[in-house]
């Protein structure tokens, strides 16, 4: 029997205290959130996980300062999106297994029971990360990446293969804070970018020059993502050893990654509901996916608040060249900022 662990991370504006003996359950917690381990800290809002194996169950029970929902819908919003998973369904507050017809989640707003042999790659480190993100209504958690030039927090926005990850590495390589590389938080009473910082995922193709030569040096792991892809992960920390690390900072720029091109060009646009295509970007992260109402109604209004406070930043279509070039025209973008255009 595995002795149980206590560990703390600092994500958003909440800290998650985790205590747990399921021992995966820790390694995919450090692997992918050690860089956000704390000792203690200072937060608004203290999330407490309990989490005890019982041969394949695991009992996870939770204490928050607010009321949680339903956390078999909580867990349920990790596998509604994902074509290969559409056999598990929600029902009477439980997640089933239709092909097994066996419960996967049984649950309440407390306590959740997970049969961790029928569990997906990752699932109870997403929900558990989930419900820490779900804890925080003042924030709302995105799929982008988020660099901090010169104290502008700047966020970089596009689907999965469109050079986030590639773009936002090099910004960051070029000495700019790493406010995240998959997830940030937003908080749009105070127009502020938080840190999530998640191991960075690199996949296969051209990266920064300052990247690549750091990458062959850093500490990191080659295996395949949820699509198969092999690819690079490695801790922010192993990347940018001599980086300045910042938790908050004021969002100015918003770069929403458009197409590939020979030459690098930013082109300014003020955000609308039809941009709504590109707007879905946002949503397309299982590490933020949970924070985002099931509802098309719901997810609307969502993205109304995510446009009113884009508007009060500039916002940019992106058309990438090559990741060095990337890098540097937004950050020269990003430095020619004036509150008053």
């Amino acid at each position: 029997m595995t002795t149980a662990q206590a560990t703390a991370y600092r994500l958003g504006e909440a800290l998650l205290e985790v205590d747990s003996d399921y021992q995966p359950l820790l390694d995919d917690l450090e692997h992918a959130y050690g860089d956000c381990a704390v000792d203690a800290a200072d937060a608004a809002i203290h999330v407490r996980c309990t989490a005890r194996a019982n041969g394949r169950l695991v009992t996870l029970t939770f204490d928050a300062p607010a009321p949680l929902p339903n956390l078999a819908e909580t867990a349920h919003a990790l596998l509604r999106t994902r074509v290969d998973f559409q056999h598990f369904v929600l029902r009477d507050g439980a997640i089933v297994n239709e092909r097994a017809g066996t419960p996967l989640v049984t649950a309440d707003h407390t306590t959740a029971i997970v049969d961790t042999h029928d569990e997906p790659a990752e699932l109870l480190l997403n929900f558990v990360v989930g419900v820490a993100q779900v804890a925080q209504p003042s924030m709302l958690f995105v799929h982008a990446g988020g660099v901090s030039v010169d104290g502008r927090g700047t966020l970089i926005i596009g689907r999965s293969g469109q050079g986030k990850s590639t773009t936002t590495s090099t910004l960051a390589s070029r000495g700019h804070a790493l406010l995240g590389d998959e997830t940030v938080g937003l908080r749009p009473d105070t127009r502020e970018v938080h840190a999530f910082r998640r191991t960075i995922k690199l996949r296969p193709g051209p990266r920064g020059e300052v990247v690549s030569g750091r990458l062959h040096a850093a500490p990191h792991v080659m295996r395949p993502d949820a699509a198969g892809t092999i690819c690079a992960f490695v801790r922010p920390t192993a990347l940018f050893p001599d980086e300045a690390v910042s938790l908050t900072t004021p969002l100015t720029d918003v770069f929403f990654l458009r197409s590939f091109s020979d030459r690098a060009s930013v082109e300014r646009f003020v955000p609308t509901l039809a941009h709504l295509d590109e707007l879905q970007a946002l949503t397309m992260s299982l590490s933020s996916v949970i924070s985002w109402p099931p509802s098309p109604a719901h997810r609307l209004v969502r993205y109304v608040r995510i446009i009113e406070l884009f508007k009060q930043c500039r916002c940019w279509f992106v058309d990438l060249g090559t990741p060095d070039e990337t890098a540097a025209l937004i950050e020269r973008t990003v430095r020619n900022h004036d509150d008053r255009s």
